[in-house]
């Protein structure tokens, strides 16, 4: 469970429902164990390289013209916002950890016959990392706030 630059296992907030408290995420009346919290994290970025490199249509939203666009940015977002609110990822690991997905997804594209690389995919993707990480911060700070009153 080791602390450090790239995992937050500090008490966050002592009467706070989402709190750190011997290596568990108290949400509720419900403890959930960080490594469970991060394996569900991990899951979801295998989860989207997995999709990546599959020989499906470039459009999941058809009808929609950037569709494609819209699901990089949704799914970077919610790669985003689940560590930070949840709190078992410093901000640096996940700015790092998904800055790699996202250039890497495209790089393993680029070695597709049926895929390409495109350099908006890496955009709409940093864009949905920091939108999360900025909408994390903002619930964290509001939850934060609520409880304290």
């Amino acid at each position: 469970m080791g602390s450090g630059p790239f995992f937050n296992t500090s008490l966050i907030a002592e009467d706070s429902q989402f709190c750190h408290l011997k290596g568990c995420i108290q949400m509720a009346k419900f403890r959930i164990p960080v490594w469970l919290v991060r394996a569900i994290w991990v899951a979801g970025i295998i989860g989207f390289l997995a999709i990546s490199v599959v020989p499906i249509g470039r459009n999941p939203f058809p009808g929609i013209e950037a569709g494609d666009k819209i699901a990089h940015l949704g799914v970077f977002f919610i790669l985003a916002l689940f560590p930070v609110v949840t709190g078992v990822a410093s901000k640096r690991a996940v700015i790092v950890v998904l800055s790699i997905v996202a250039v890497g997804s495209e790089l393993l594209q680029s070695l597709l016959p049926y895929r390409s690389w495109e350099v908006i995919d890496i955009t709409a993707d940093l864009l949905g990392l920091f939108a999360g990480l900025a909408a994390g911060y903002a619930l964290t700070r509001m939850r934060d706030t609520t409880v304290r009153r």
